[in-house]
Protein backbone atom coordinates (compact mmCIF):
# COMPACT_ATOMS: atom_id res chain seq x y z
CA UNK A 1 0.00 0.00 0.00
CA UNK A 2 0.87 3.46 -0.46
CA UNK A 3 0.62 4.77 2.97
CA UNK A 4 1.52 8.49 1.19
CA UNK A 5 -1.33 8.53 -1.19
CA UNK A 6 -4.10 7.37 1.01
CA UNK A 7 -3.54 9.80 3.76
CA UNK A 8 -3.17 12.49 1.04
CA UNK A 9 -6.32 12.03 -0.67
CA UNK A 10 -8.80 10.71 1.84
CA UNK A 11 -11.83 12.84 1.06
CA UNK A 12 -12.91 13.75 4.75
CA UNK A 13 -16.33 15.74 5.44
CA UNK A 14 -17.22 16.28 8.67
CA UNK A 15 -19.63 18.16 10.75
CA UNK A 16 -17.06 19.92 12.50
CA UNK A 17 -18.59 22.05 15.46
CA UNK A 18 -17.14 24.03 18.59
CA UNK A 19 -18.36 22.85 22.12
CA UNK A 20 -18.30 25.18 25.66
CA UNK A 21 -17.23 23.18 28.19
CA UNK A 22 -18.15 23.20 31.42
CA UNK A 23 -15.88 20.76 32.96
CA UNK A 24 -13.21 22.83 30.70
CA UNK A 25 -14.15 26.14 32.33
CA UNK A 26 -15.78 27.24 29.57
CA UNK A 27 -12.68 26.64 27.35
CA UNK A 28 -14.18 25.30 23.45
CA UNK A 29 -13.50 21.60 22.59
CA UNK A 30 -13.39 21.52 19.12
CA UNK A 31 -15.29 17.80 17.68
CA UNK A 32 -16.52 16.56 14.13
CA UNK A 33 -18.89 13.80 13.75
CA UNK A 34 -19.63 12.09 10.25
CA UNK A 35 -21.94 9.35 9.18
CA UNK A 36 -24.55 7.77 10.91
CA UNK A 37 -25.32 4.49 12.86
CA UNK A 38 -24.00 3.04 16.29
CA UNK A 39 -21.55 6.18 17.45
CA UNK A 40 -18.11 5.38 17.88
CA UNK A 41 -15.91 8.15 19.50
CA UNK A 42 -12.18 7.76 18.59
CA UNK A 43 -9.45 10.10 21.03
CA UNK A 44 -5.95 10.89 19.37
CA UNK A 45 -2.57 10.80 21.37
CA UNK A 46 -0.31 13.22 22.76
CA UNK A 47 0.87 15.50 20.08
CA UNK A 48 -2.11 14.37 17.90
CA UNK A 49 -5.39 15.72 16.77
CA UNK A 50 -8.57 14.31 15.44
CA UNK A 51 -7.08 14.15 11.78
CA UNK A 52 -5.18 11.06 13.33
CA UNK A 53 -8.71 9.11 12.22
CA UNK A 54 -8.94 10.35 8.64
CA UNK A 55 -7.58 6.82 7.35
CA UNK A 56 -10.21 4.88 9.62
CA UNK A 57 -13.10 7.64 9.54
CA UNK A 58 -13.45 7.17 5.67
CA UNK A 59 -14.30 3.90 6.15
CA UNK A 60 -15.94 3.85 9.32
CA UNK A 61 -18.38 6.78 8.54
CA UNK A 62 -19.70 3.86 6.04
CA UNK A 63 -21.76 1.93 8.82
CA UNK A 64 -21.44 4.20 11.95
CA UNK A 65 -21.46 7.61 13.48
CA UNK A 66 -18.02 8.93 13.53
CA UNK A 67 -17.34 11.51 16.41
CA UNK A 68 -13.60 12.59 16.37
CA UNK A 69 -12.38 15.62 19.15
CA UNK A 70 -9.22 17.61 19.58
CA UNK A 71 -8.30 17.09 22.99
CA UNK A 72 -7.62 20.09 25.40
CA UNK A 73 -4.40 21.41 24.69
CA UNK A 74 -4.31 20.00 21.38
CA UNK A 75 -5.34 20.85 17.49
CA UNK A 76 -8.35 23.61 17.83
CA UNK A 77 -9.23 22.93 21.17
CA UNK A 78 -8.19 25.79 23.70
CA UNK A 79 -5.56 25.67 25.69
CA UNK A 80 -7.00 26.41 29.23
CA UNK A 81 -3.83 27.80 31.42
CA UNK A 82 -4.30 26.09 34.19
CA UNK A 83 -3.11 22.29 34.49
CA UNK A 84 -6.07 21.92 36.82
CA UNK A 85 -8.30 21.33 33.58
CA UNK A 86 -6.17 18.56 31.86
CA UNK A 87 -6.82 15.52 34.56
CA UNK A 88 -8.67 12.54 33.78
CA UNK A 89 -11.51 13.79 35.14
CA UNK A 90 -11.97 16.85 33.76
CA UNK A 91 -11.37 14.73 30.74
CA UNK A 92 -14.31 12.15 30.92
CA UNK A 93 -16.32 15.08 32.66
CA UNK A 94 -15.77 16.96 28.74
CA UNK A 95 -16.85 13.71 27.46
CA UNK A 96 -19.48 13.18 29.38
CA UNK A 97 -21.22 17.15 27.91
CA UNK A 98 -20.35 16.17 24.47
CA UNK A 99 -21.91 13.06 24.45
CA UNK A 100 -25.15 15.09 26.27
CA UNK A 101 -24.60 17.43 23.62
CA UNK A 102 -25.13 14.82 20.87
CA UNK A 103 -27.87 13.64 22.49
CA UNK A 104 -25.77 10.18 22.83
CA UNK A 105 -26.74 7.33 25.05
CA UNK A 106 -23.87 4.69 24.30
CA UNK A 107 -21.12 4.53 22.74
CA UNK A 108 -18.22 2.83 21.73
CA UNK A 109 -14.57 4.19 22.39
CA UNK A 110 -11.72 4.16 20.48
CA UNK A 111 -8.26 5.21 21.83
CA UNK A 112 -5.11 5.65 20.64
CA UNK A 113 -2.39 5.94 23.53
CA UNK A 114 -3.25 9.08 25.46
CA UNK A 115 -6.26 8.79 24.30
CA UNK A 116 -6.59 4.91 25.05
CA UNK A 117 -6.24 5.75 28.39
CA UNK A 118 -8.26 8.42 28.30
CA UNK A 119 -11.30 5.84 26.69
CA UNK A 120 -10.11 3.74 29.45
CA UNK A 121 -10.91 6.22 32.32
CA UNK A 122 -14.34 7.11 30.70
CA UNK A 123 -15.16 3.69 30.30
CA UNK A 124 -14.44 2.94 34.30
CA UNK A 125 -16.01 6.19 35.63
CA UNK A 126 -19.17 6.46 32.99
CA UNK A 127 -19.64 3.19 32.38
CA UNK A 128 -23.58 3.71 31.56
CA UNK A 129 -22.18 5.60 28.80
CA UNK A 130 -19.86 2.72 27.49
CA UNK A 131 -20.82 -0.05 25.04
CA UNK A 132 -17.96 -0.93 23.94
CA UNK A 133 -13.86 -0.23 24.14
CA UNK A 134 -11.00 -0.68 21.78
CA UNK A 135 -7.55 0.21 23.40
CA UNK A 136 -4.52 1.04 20.62
CA UNK A 137 -0.71 1.04 22.27
CA UNK A 138 -2.47 2.44 25.89
CA UNK A 139 -1.66 1.56 29.17
CA UNK A 140 -3.75 1.51 32.56
CA UNK A 141 -0.93 3.83 34.01
CA UNK A 142 2.08 3.50 36.17
CA UNK A 143 1.06 1.03 39.76
CA UNK A 144 4.32 1.48 41.28
CA UNK A 145 4.49 4.14 43.61
CA UNK A 146 8.44 4.99 43.18
CA UNK A 147 8.08 4.88 38.83
CA UNK A 148 4.56 6.72 39.38
CA UNK A 149 6.74 10.06 41.59
CA UNK A 150 9.73 9.86 39.07
CA UNK A 151 7.34 9.54 35.64
CA UNK A 152 5.29 12.58 37.28
CA UNK A 153 8.88 14.67 38.29
CA UNK A 154 10.23 13.81 34.18
CA UNK A 155 7.07 14.70 32.78
CA UNK A 156 7.08 18.08 34.87
CA UNK A 157 10.14 18.92 33.51
CA UNK A 158 10.02 18.26 30.04
CA UNK A 159 6.52 20.42 30.23
CA UNK A 160 9.29 23.50 31.56
CA UNK A 161 11.10 22.79 29.08
CA UNK A 162 8.32 22.86 26.17
CA UNK A 163 7.48 26.13 27.22
CA UNK A 164 10.80 27.59 27.74
CA UNK A 165 11.83 26.69 23.94
CA UNK A 166 8.67 26.03 22.29
CA UNK A 167 7.18 23.88 20.15
CA UNK A 168 9.52 23.21 17.17
CA UNK A 169 12.38 22.13 19.24
CA UNK A 170 9.84 19.76 21.40
CA UNK A 171 8.94 18.16 18.39
CA UNK A 172 12.70 17.89 17.03
CA UNK A 173 13.39 15.71 20.09
CA UNK A 174 9.51 13.95 20.09
CA UNK A 175 10.45 12.82 16.62
CA UNK A 176 13.65 11.07 17.70
CA UNK A 177 12.79 9.13 20.42
CA UNK A 178 12.69 5.61 20.28
CA UNK A 179 9.57 4.43 20.29
CA UNK A 180 8.86 6.02 16.79
CA UNK A 181 11.74 4.27 15.12
CA UNK A 182 9.05 2.05 12.98
CA UNK A 183 7.82 5.27 11.53
CA UNK A 184 11.09 5.46 9.81
CA UNK A 185 9.06 2.84 6.79
CA UNK A 186 6.53 5.53 6.30
CA UNK A 187 6.34 7.62 3.21
CA UNK A 188 8.77 11.18 3.22
CA UNK A 189 5.02 12.01 2.45
CA UNK A 190 3.17 10.76 5.36
CA UNK A 191 6.24 11.56 7.66
CA UNK A 192 6.39 15.34 6.72
CA UNK A 193 2.77 15.47 7.25
CA UNK A 194 2.82 13.59 10.15
CA UNK A 195 5.34 16.53 11.52
CA UNK A 196 3.24 19.42 10.15
CA UNK A 197 0.17 18.34 12.11
CA UNK A 198 2.19 17.50 15.46
CA UNK A 199 3.79 21.54 14.79
CA UNK A 200 0.42 23.17 15.09
CA UNK A 201 0.18 22.53 18.13
CA UNK A 202 0.36 25.43 21.43
CA UNK A 203 3.25 24.96 23.96
CA UNK A 204 0.67 25.74 26.97
CA UNK A 205 -1.66 22.97 25.45
CA UNK A 206 1.33 20.22 25.50
CA UNK A 207 2.72 21.15 28.22
CA UNK A 208 -0.51 21.19 30.40
CA UNK A 209 -1.57 17.64 29.26
CA UNK A 210 1.61 16.48 30.20
CA UNK A 211 1.30 17.84 33.88
CA UNK A 212 -2.23 17.07 34.46
CA UNK A 213 -2.60 13.57 32.01
CA UNK A 214 1.28 12.13 31.98
CA UNK A 215 1.12 8.77 32.51
CA UNK A 216 2.88 9.69 36.48
CA UNK A 217 -0.07 11.92 37.25
CA UNK A 218 -3.34 10.49 35.80
CA UNK A 219 -4.81 7.72 38.12
CA UNK A 220 -3.92 4.14 37.83
CA UNK A 221 -6.43 1.84 36.72
CA UNK A 222 -4.46 -1.14 37.37
CA UNK A 223 -6.46 -2.06 40.40
CA UNK A 224 -9.80 -1.48 38.61
CA UNK A 225 -9.46 -3.39 35.01
CA UNK A 226 -12.20 -5.88 36.62
CA UNK A 227 -14.53 -3.43 36.77
CA UNK A 228 -14.78 -3.60 33.01
CA UNK A 229 -17.64 -5.33 31.84
CA UNK A 230 -18.04 -4.47 28.02
CA UNK A 231 -16.74 -6.29 25.09
CA UNK A 232 -12.64 -4.67 25.31
CA UNK A 233 -10.21 -5.02 22.19
CA UNK A 234 -6.43 -4.34 22.90
CA UNK A 235 -4.37 -3.59 20.11
CA UNK A 236 -0.24 -3.61 20.36
CA UNK A 237 2.39 -3.36 17.60
CA UNK A 238 4.80 -6.04 17.59
CA UNK A 239 7.53 -3.80 16.98
CA UNK A 240 6.34 -1.73 20.67
CA UNK A 241 7.70 -4.10 23.03
CA UNK A 242 6.54 -1.85 26.16
CA UNK A 243 3.20 -1.37 25.69
CA UNK A 244 2.88 -4.77 24.25
CA UNK A 245 4.18 -6.40 27.61
CA UNK A 246 1.30 -4.00 29.12
CA UNK A 247 -1.38 -4.79 27.16
CA UNK A 248 -0.69 -8.36 27.69
CA UNK A 249 -1.09 -7.59 30.96
CA UNK A 250 -4.25 -5.74 30.62
CA UNK A 251 -5.45 -8.53 28.60
CA UNK A 252 -5.05 -11.61 31.91
CA UNK A 253 -7.15 -8.83 33.81
CA UNK A 254 -10.00 -7.43 31.65
CA UNK A 255 -12.78 -10.30 31.38
CA UNK A 256 -14.56 -10.25 27.70
CA UNK A 257 -11.08 -8.87 25.93
CA UNK A 258 -9.56 -9.91 23.29
CA UNK A 259 -5.51 -8.95 22.51
CA UNK A 260 -4.57 -8.48 19.02
CA UNK A 261 -0.80 -8.28 18.07
CA UNK A 262 0.07 -6.49 14.67
CA UNK A 263 3.46 -7.65 13.08
CA UNK A 264 5.48 -5.06 11.45
CA UNK A 265 4.39 -2.35 13.23
CA UNK A 266 5.34 0.10 16.17
CA UNK A 267 3.30 2.13 18.74
CA UNK A 268 1.06 3.64 16.10
CA UNK A 269 -0.71 1.05 14.36
CA UNK A 270 -3.34 2.60 12.95
CA UNK A 271 -0.97 4.56 10.60
CA UNK A 272 1.37 2.09 10.30
CA UNK A 273 -1.06 -0.34 9.14
CA UNK A 274 -4.11 1.35 8.28
CA UNK A 275 -5.52 -1.90 6.49
CA UNK A 276 -4.93 -4.33 9.58
CA UNK A 277 -6.19 -2.05 12.03
CA UNK A 278 -9.66 -1.19 10.26
CA UNK A 279 -10.31 -5.13 9.53
CA UNK A 280 -9.66 -5.96 13.24
CA UNK A 281 -11.54 -3.06 14.70
CA UNK A 282 -14.96 -3.36 12.35
CA UNK A 283 -14.49 -6.83 12.63
CA UNK A 284 -15.00 -6.50 16.88
CA UNK A 285 -17.36 -4.07 16.69
CA UNK A 286 -19.70 -5.67 13.85
CA UNK A 287 -19.17 -8.64 16.88
CA UNK A 288 -19.76 -6.38 19.60
CA UNK A 289 -22.21 -3.32 18.73
CA UNK A 290 -25.09 -4.97 18.37
CA UNK A 291 -24.77 -3.12 14.22
CA UNK A 292 -25.25 -5.32 11.13
CA UNK A 293 -23.80 -3.32 8.59
CA UNK A 294 -20.96 -5.30 7.10
CA UNK A 295 -18.00 -4.11 6.06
Amino acid sequence: MDCGHLYLNLVWSSDLSRLSVKALGGAYLNFSQVGSGFPLVALHGFTGDQGTWRAFGDSASKHYKLVTVDLPGHGESESPGSSDFYTMETHVSALEELLDHLELEQVAWIGYSLGGRIALGATLEISNRSAALVLESASPGISELGERAQRSEDDQALANWIEEEGVIKFVNYWEELPMWGSQKRLSKLVRKQLRSQRLQNKAIGLANSLRGMGSGAQPQYYGRLKEINVPTLLLAGAEDGKFLQIATEMHSNISNCSLEVISQSGHCIHLEQPDRFNELVFKFLKENSHHEATK
